[in-house]
């Protein structure tokens, strides 16, 4: 139940990208800084879609001070994500 977690103060948008197009699948990604609660998070964060079907998001954060380390990680993630076929 996520109605007891505070809501953003604020959200930066660092980057935004297209991603390569694979098995019909189009994709773009974005890179944002959010504060919460007084903590500094940084989220990688897909949206993913297969012709004009539904949208999916997919996303990875980690406490800013550790996304140095957690990057990677992250990635490799995000990377794993598949849409099944029907």
């Amino acid at each position: 139940d996520e109605d007891d977690l505070p809501a953003a103060l604020r959200a930066r948008l660092l980057g935004s990208r297209r991603l390569e197009t694979k098995e019909g699948v189009e994709g773009r990604e974005m890179e944002v800084e959010v504060r919460s609660a007084g903590q500094p998070w940084h989220f990688h964060i897909r949206l993913y879609r297969r012709g004009n079907g539904r949208i999916y998001v997919v996303r990875a954060y980690t406490h800013q001070r550790r996304y140095a380390q957690n990057k990677s990680e992250m990635e490799t993630a995000l990377d794993s994500f598949r849409i099944l076929p029907r």
